[in-house]
């Protein structure tokens, strides 16, 4: 476990699927820098979350304020899977700006290094703060990507 004055990350625990659903998608529900991709990410989130919730190799990291969690990020452990960063760092908006996210970047890349991998790959919207700020920051490059929620996505 690691604090983030006043904040603490830590491994999700099983029971906290549901809450952790709910911070991915209320991350980029109120992202008006998204539009409609934000539309689509919840509905990836709600497809893509109980998939890796049963999957052996997958992890989730929360972050915590008091009882609430209000940042998450959930991977893959797998080089094998096309997209390691499943849902990429989300922090809910009104914790935005204080290094949540990159401390919730940092911590999930370290868990994807203890493992082997030397690279992770993510989606994320090409104007999201994420392409713009946060990936760089750890050496991250961009490539578009035609992506399309179907269920072969998933």
């Amino acid at each position: 476990m690691e604090a983030i004055q006043p904040f603490l990350m830590r491994p999700a625990l099983p029971e906290e699927e549901g809450r952790v659903l709910e911070t991915l998608s209320k991350s980029t529900a109120l992202d008006s820098s998204l539009g409609e991709a934000g539309r689509l990410l919840q509905y990836y989130f709600a497809e893509i979350v109980p998939r890796t919730w049963k999957h052996k190799k997958r992890e989730s990291l929360v972050v915590l304020h008091g009882e609430r969690i209000i940042g998450a990020s959930v991977f893959f452990l797998l080089a094998s899977e096309p997209y390691q960063l499943a849902s990429g760092p989300c922090v809910l908006s009104e914790y935005r700006n204080r290094g949540l996210g990159t401390a919730l970047l940092q911590a999930t890349l370290w868990e994807l290094q203890k493992v082997g991998l030397d690279f992770a790959c993510g989606i994320c919207h090409q104007f999201s703060t994420l392409a713009k700020y946060l990936y760089p920051k750890f050496g991250g490059a961009s490539e578009f990507v035609d992506f399309e929620i179907s269920s072969s996505t998933i």
